[in-house]
């Protein structure tokens, strides 16, 4: 399943509320969200939540000088890793869900969860929530092999909406 919509437009919001109510009814979830900082009305950064364990870690921060860059932003190593340990296989085969946010250019490009989303093909878990942008959704859909995946605009697609395909 792909979450799509605009930047910096509610997707990881509609994403914690999927995640909350699925593991309020007892789904085994791996994967983490990047949840948006904002300073002065612009984003300051990310911070990333491993949702399984609900442990936090800066992830990135604009200006930030790191051995990892991308869009003006620099990752930290520590969050890095810990999204790459949610997405381990043995992590991901016990799962009922995984979910990935943000799959976008960076990945696209090789870099970020690229690694991760790729071994995502060689243990499909049972189910995966990936949230991108509307204007990378056909993009992520092909380069990680899913043939018509379901797509959801976060804004038609509540959560209770989206809960639903899970009770069903």
């Amino acid at each position: 399943m792909l979450l799509a919509g605009g930047e910096n437009g509610g997707k990881t919001t509609r994403a914690a509320e999927l995640v909350a109510g699925l593991q309020q009814l007892g789904y085994l979830i791996t994967g983490f969200l990047a949840k948006g900082l904002w300073q002065a009305g612009v984003r300051s950064g990310f911070d990333l939540w491993e949702v399984s364990s609900g442990r936090t870690a800066p992830l990135a921060r604009r200006g930030l000088a790191s051995d990892l860059m991308f869009g003006g932003y620099g990752f930290l190593p520590e969050a890095m890793q810990m999204g790459r340990e949610a997405l381990r296989p043995e992590r991901v085969s016990a799962a009922d869900l995984v979910i990935v946010d943000e799959v976008g250019r960076w990945e696209l490009s090789g870099g970020g969860w690229a690694k991760e989303l790729d071994s995502l093909l060689e243990i499909p878990p049972k189910s995966t929530i990936l949230v991108v942008r509307s204007e990378f959704a056909f993009e992520v859909a092909a380069r990680w092999g899913r043939q018509n995946p379901v797509q959801f605009d976060f804004r038609e697609a509540s959560a209770e909406r989206l809960l639903s395909i899970w009770r069903t």
